[in-house]
């Protein structure tokens, strides 16, 4: 299946993927500060954004071959 039928929306995906690692730092960054040491319910949500992210990555793993791209430069495929 060619999932590149909808540019706008694949562009408003990859912004939030972006805006959602950009999100963690600060709390990377407090978790530094405290010398580790720092409250349950953020340390809850950065392991929760973990496993979020790796089981966004086995999903791509799995859809790799079924993901195709027209390419924009050449023919580098870049999906």
């Amino acid at each position: 299946a060619d999932l590149n039928s909808r540019p706008l929306f694949d562009a408003m995906w990859m912004a939030g993927l972006f805006v959602g690692v950009l999100a963690v730092i600060p709390q990377f960054w407090l978790a530094s500060q405290t010398g580790g040491r720092i409250e349950a319910l953020t340390s809850h949500s950065i392991a929760v954004m973990a496993v979020s992210r790796l089981l966004s990555g086995i999903f791509m793993w799995h859809v790799r071959e079924d993901l195709t791209c027209d390419p924009w430069v050449g023919s580098f495929n870049h999906a």
